[in-house]
């Protein structure tokens, strides 16, 4: 008689990771020169993001003593506790981080603008350091930070970002909080140091409209576990595609709306290129996220594509990893990632007014960054 025991979940993700190897090296051939002619030179560029972010982290640069609490001590606890407790690791992932943020608003400044500020860069920085602090506690440590959710996004909602007053209490009750909360005042206190434009034309009002929504996407794609009802795919890119477009609104608050720009057409843009490294972090993502029990845009695809009974998180989580050695899937993440790149040129082609080249060494480096 045919046996019907299901195979224990550590072996079907050990024996699932060698076809998820195969995969990534697929896509990797598919788009890797999509956007540059010489994706060998995003090794040396990422290792000048990691190196500018540790310099910003540690430099006079990020002013970490304009908040009481905030300094290379406070970093160092949390540090040793992430020893202590594997869930806290992604603190590791700060310089980086930063570097990555400083890398985004330099290159949007020069794409709308032709220059770089190095005020807007720390802004772009910090709130790339805050996204990383908040979707680490979501994803690793929800039981820490759930019950301060909502006073964070009251912390940002309440600033007045035009004479930087802070408002709310920072919450003491376990550093990596304290840390979230004092990060935030951080990107908020610098984004305030910025110089405003003589015509700001409600900008500002944008940007921290989209910085909340920033976070209202974050809280709910981390909410989106196996088990329950599959969240919307809008939510899932838009916990890359909002940040991005926020720290490309702290560039146009520095230097006034672009001229000659067609905003919605660059907005588009900016979602496309959010969209394409959501994806490109789920698909390398995709075997802990599913340990995890948490959907991402490649599961959410490929079971809105094929869909199947969810009962209960162990049986979806045994769906999606045996899905892997599905060619169907193979081909559908590759195509998938081709028409996305497809969307992202014919942005680049149609926007006047944007200097295209100084986003496409970028796109060749986040593409590195997730595949290889």
């Amino acid at each position: 008689m045919e046996s019907t025991i299901a195979p224990p979940l550590a072996m079907l993700r050990e024996s699932a990771g060698v076809v998820h190897d195969e995969l990534l090296a697929l896509l990797r051939d598919s788009v890797s020169a999509r956007f540059s002619p010489d994706p060998e030179g995003s090794p040396e560029r990422i290792a000048g993001y990691l190196e500018d972010g540790l310099s910003l982290l540690t430099s006079r640069g990020f002013r970490l003593d304009s908040e009481v609490g905030l300094s290379m001590e406070s970093f160092e606890v949390c540090r040793r506790l992430a020893d202590q407790d594997a869930r806290f690791r992604f603190i590791y992932r700060l310089p980086s981080s930063v570097g990555w943020g400083a890398a985004i608003g330099a290159a949007i400044g020069r794409a709308l603008y032709g220059e770089t500020h190095d005020g807007v860069r720390v802004v772009t920085a910090t709130l790339n350091a805050f996204m990383t602090f908040l979707d680490g506690l979501l994803d690793e440590a929800p039981d820490v930070f759930n019950p301060h959710r909502e006073s964070l996004l009251q912390l940002v909602r309440d600033t007045e970002l035009h004479n930087g007053t802070r408002n709310g209490s920072v919450p003491r009750d376990h550093p990596y909080n304290t840390m979230c909360f004092l990060i935030a005042r951080l990107w908020i206190d610098h984004f305030n140091r910025l110089s405003p434009p003589s015509q700001p034309g409600g900008l500002r009002n944008e940007f921290l409209c989209a910085a909340l929504r920033s976070m209202a996407v974050e809280y709910s794609a981390c909410d989106s576990r196996f088990g329950g009802a599959p969240p919307s795919m809008d939510v899932l890119y838009g916990r890359t595609s909002w940040p991005l477009w926020t720290q490309a609104l702290a560039v146009m608050c520095q230097h006034g709306r672009p001229a000659d720009v067609d905003l919605g057409a660059f907005r588009k843009l900016i979602f496309r290129i959010g969209e394409y490294a959501a994806y490109l972090d789920d698909v390398r993502d995709y075997i802990t996220d599913c340990a995890a029990a948490q959907w991402n845009t490649v599961s959410l695809a490929y079971y809105s594509r094929y869909p199947f009974p969810i009962d209960g998180a162990g049986v979806t989580q045994r769906q999606l990893l045996a899905n892997l050695a599905d060619d169907a899937f193979a081909e559908a993440v590759i195509q998938t990632g081709s028409e996305l790149c497809d969307s992202i040129e014919e942005c680049l082609v149609g926007l006047r007014g944007v200097d295209s080249d100084s986003l496409r060494p970028l796109l060749a480096d986040l593409t590195y960054e997730y595949l290889c």
